[in-house]
């Protein structure tokens, strides 16, 4: 049941808002921007509206997914919510609709820390929504929200399978921010604008 709820989010997580958006407005977002089809590109490209609902629709399917998972396994925060979870941002990040080549997953994560643990998501969530606030880096606050969850996760002694999880999400963000990283240590890391200064 763990692999079939990891399929069910891979394939949900490769309905990707920022290209259906991105598509009514004439645009291949792929093409534009950072090339992302993510919240943030499609927020500078295309502007706010569309910004707003491309993370409420990849937000949205992250959320199915892990109610999928409860479905299925009985539990919210199980083995197969766990793996429903990492699905869907993976599907999300690495589309084989899309020729693998996705957003960041941070809407998803938000949506499945947010579920799973409502109180360490929302602490996690505020650091980032303060970093981003504080310097206009949403790449840095992605990062802090998911390596403070993992640290919450780890402090509050959850089960090891849990932990785990925390771990390789918080892995997958920093694996899809690498060139951020760079950027950031290197001072030339575009900050958040709603203006195409990609």
């Amino acid at each position: 049941m763990p692999f079939l709820c990891l399929l069910i989010g891979y394939v949900l997580g490769n309905f990707s808002t920022g290209m259906i958006v991105a598509d009514k407005h004439g645009t291949d977002i792929r093409h534009e921007g950072s090339g992302n089809p993510g919240t943030t590109n499609v927020l500078r490209v295309i502007g706010p509206r569309a910004g707003i609902i491309t993370f409420a629709g990849d937000f949205c399917k992250a959320v199915l997914a892990v109610l999928i998972g409860y479905w299925i396994g009985g539990e919210m925060v199980g083995w197969c919510t766990v793996c429903s979870s990492v699905g869907v941002i993976c599907g999300h990040n690495w589309p084989a609709l899309f020729g693998f080549k996705g957003g960041k997953g941070i809407a998803c994560t938000t949506a499945v820390i947010l579920l799973m643990f409502p109180g360490y998501g929302a602490a996690a969530v505020l650091i980032c929504l303060a970093a981003i606030f504080l310097c206009r880096y949403v790449s840095l606050g992605s990062i802090l929200m998911t390596f403070s969850f993992a640290l919450m996760l780890i402090f509050t002694h959850q089960p090891f399978y849990v932990i785990a999880w925390g771990l390789v999400i918080c892995g997958l963000c920093v694996w899809r921010h690498i060139a951020n990283i760079g950027r950031l240590i290197g001072g030339t890391e575009n900050r958040l604008s709603f203006k195409n200064d990609n």
